[in-house]
C-alpha cells in the first residue's frame, strides 16, 4: 500500500477503480440464517473492480459493483490490482 493511502479516508486514495491482475474468489453474504450463508464466484484476471475499503494492514476491500461505496466482496493486496483511472 502506498504511503499516500490513509485507511478510512477515501479522499486520500489516489485511485479507486482498477482491473484484477489475477483471478480472485469473491463472496457474497446472504445473512446469518440464510442457507447458504455465502455464495462464492471467481472473478477472472482483467475484471474491473472498485476499492471500497483500505486496511491498516495493507490490503484493500474490493467489489465488482462499480457504483458501490461500501460492501467489499474480497480483500486483496493493492499490488493485485492495476489502476484503470488517473491517479490524483
Amino acid at each position: 500500500m502506498s504511503a499516500r493511502w490513509v485507511p478510512h479516508h477515501p479522499e486520500t486514495w489516489p485511485w479507486r477503480v482498477g482491473k484484477l491482475k489475477c483471478d480472485v474468489e469473491m463472496r457474497t453474504w446472504h445473512g446469518h440464517h440464510a442457507d447458504p450463508q455465502f455464495t462464492y464466484v471467481t472473478a477472472p484476471a482483467g475484471t474491473p473492480v472498485k476499492i471500497v475499503m483500505v486496511s491498516r494492514l495493507g490490503d484493500v476491500g474490493i467489489t465488482t459493483d462499480l457504483t458501490a461505496e461500501n460492501g467489499y466482496k474480497a480483500r486483496v493486496m493493492l499490488e493485485e490490482i492495476e489502476p484503470s483511472e488517473p491517479t490524483r
